[in-house]
């Protein structure tokens, strides 16, 4: 059952030597606080001499209904009454004409006496709008005015435009003037709004729920029906947990609309960072790592969202400081936990007969071998893999460091015979032992350095004879494989980089190990090749990011193939 308990307000004014409230009734904050001073306003109006305006306003709880009446007194004086219009009220546009007839047949903006009327109006009782009818409220902050006329050619009527108060254009307007044709009133500088179609309010429904979504508007869920205005674009933000939300836009045009629903293709699930638990090897938790998933960085407490189709089978990357970096295919619709390994280095220690010793560690920049350090610029295709090469500098450093110290040895002895010579006699036997003892030292010196120079003599005949060596393994290796491996050309200490550069078509990098290499076939056919396809513009890869073997026949074909 409807219960009748809504009523509309009513606030007479007078602004003449001031503003005063003379008479009120049903009156609240939720509306009085909209009622502004006329005077700018009323200066639009021309020959209305004494005729009372009609000016209907839009606010945020309903609209305000003003008849206006210009007085005796100062330019711009008037008398007014507001009208307050709840708009969850049920009343029909012939209602409101009713009230206002009464207001001007009883002469209410010129004599307040009796107003006996005014109560038995104001104190009726109305039904609540079943359906929720949604005002717009006009630009408060701009005078902008319009004005429309009824009766007469327009072939509308005022009860029309009472029962159509609700018109979203109104919104662009703080007023609008609501004058009759058969006045000779007239209203200057302001928008003419007469010949600008009503619009009609259709009753929508709410849709129904969509796979678990369900719509939401402005905020709320959006359940029954409503009233909006045709041509309305209704905004609905469909909402599941765990799931991303989903905006659909759907226009308004007449009764025969049709929602816009959310599609399959764009659903998408919530994963966040603490989804995915991180371990070592012996299960403890490893807090410090950088997670990716499908290509998506995941911050520590964020979270991503990711398509449903994917989600069950989607590539998750996680690196930690020491540990092998994991990367695999997940479902992320549920927790996961992720074992991580340590890393271990490689280390590869070449021998003079072009083979090479393999050693492991744990730490990346540290050789395990004394007097040797890590070739940076010859690494092979996996970064965890390092050639290690003699260290040159080492066995000079100690050299000059043990000449030093044989200098400041003679310079403390010197000084100490000095010392004894002059100062004091009693010295002069220790002076001497020590002297002799530097002799020696000098001389086991001169003997070492000439030690040392046999010694760099031989190594570097050794490193030539093992330069050669390593080329002639490489070349052995090239002519006897038709499929060169990125690993085990990695060996190689003169194949370094070779095989990134045919993988990248680097032909220019290519040709620099001609020098080297010139006395394999299989590498002066490549040669041949490039130079044949030199014009020719490659892009791109030869091998998938897996494959790391290269057929050297296929290789070439490839290089005639491109046009």
């Amino acid at each position: 059952m409807i219960m009748k308990n809504i009523k509309l307000g009513i606030q007479f004014k007078s602004a003449s030597q001031g503003d005063k409230v003379l008479y009120e009734q049903n009156v609240d904050k939720s509306w009085t606080n909209s009622v502004f001073d006329l005077r700018p306003f009323l200066g639009y109006i021309e020959n209305s001499d004494s005729s009372i305006m009609l000016m209907l306003t839009s606010i945020d709880s309903g609209h305000l209904l003003t008849l206006a009446q210009k007085i005796a007194g100062r330019g711009g004086d008037y008398s007014s009454a507001w009208i307050y219009i709840p708009e969850s009220v049920k009343i029909s546009g012939h209602e409101i004409e009713k009230i206002i007839d009464a207001i001007k047949d009883n002469k209410l903006l010129d004599d307040l006496t009796y107003t006996e009327c005014l109560e038995s109006l104001f104190s009726q009782e109305y039904e609540s709008e079943p359906i929720k009818r949604k005002t717009i409220a006009g630009i408060t902050a701009l005078n902008k005015v319009a004005y429309r006329y009824y009766n007469g050619e327009t072939k509308i009527t005022l009860t029309e435009l009472l029962d159509k108060r609700n018109q979203s254009y109104y919104r662009q307007y703080r007023t609008v003037f609501l004058l009759d044709c058969e006045s000779n009133i007239e209203c200057s500088d302001a928008k003419n709004l007469t010949d600008v179609p009503l619009e009609n309010d259709i009753l929508i429904t709410a849709p129904d729920g969509v796979d678990g979504f369900v719509p939401y508007l402005e905020e709320k869920r959006f359940e029954g029906k409503i009233y909006v205005r045709e041509g309305d674009e209704i905004s609905l933000c469909w909402k599941r947990e765990g799931y991303e939300s989903i905006t659909k836009r759907t226009i308004i045009q007449n009764d025969d609309y049709k929602w816009i629903l959310p599609q399959r293709e764009e659903y998408k699930q919530w994963v966040s960072y603490d989804n995915i638990r991180v371990v070592d090897e012996f299960r403890k938790n490893i807090n410090e790592y950088q997670l990716k998933i499908g290509g998506q960085k995941v911050n520590p407490g964020g979270r991503i969202s990711i398509k449903e189709e994917l989600i069950e089978n989607i590539e998750v990357e996680v690196e930690a400081e020491g540990y092998e970096t994991f990367r695999n295919k997940r479902d992320m619709s549920k927790k996961n936990e992720i074992k991580l390994s340590k890393k271990t280095y490689e280390f590869y220690l070449p021998l003079k007969n072009g083979r090479t010793i393999t050693l492991t560690g744990c730490k990346e920049l540290d050789s395990p071998v004394e007097g040797y350090i890590i070739d940076k610029d010859n690494r092979y295709c996996n970064k965890y893999k390092h050639n290690l090469v003699y260290n040159h500098q080492n066995r000079t450093l100690r050299r000059r460091c043990l000449i030093g110290a044989i200098v400041i040895i003679l310079v403390g002895f010197c000084g100490g015979y000095f010392s004894a010579h002059y100062i004091e006699r009693p010295y002069r036997k220790e002076v001497n032992r020590l002297r002799n003892k530097v002799d020696t030292l000098e001389g086991k010196n001169e003997k070492l350095s000439k030690q040392n120079k046999k010694l760099e003599k031989e190594r570097d005949i050794a490193q030539d004879d093992l330069k050669e060596s390593n080329i002639k393994s490489a070349i052995k290796y090239l002519d006897e494989h038709s499929k060169w491996n990125c690993e085990e050309m990695g060996k190689y200490q003169e194949l370094t980089g070779l095989w990134e550069a045919m993988n990248q078509y680097d032909f220019e990098k290519i040709r620099k190990f001609k020098s080297k290499l010139e006395g394999s076939k299989n590498f002066k056919d490549i040669l041949k090749a490039i130079d044949d396809n030199k014009d020719k513009k490659f892009t791109g890869t030869y091998t998938s990011g897996k494959d790391f073997d290269i057929s050297i026949s296929r290789y070439i074909d490839e290089l005639f193939k491109k046009k």
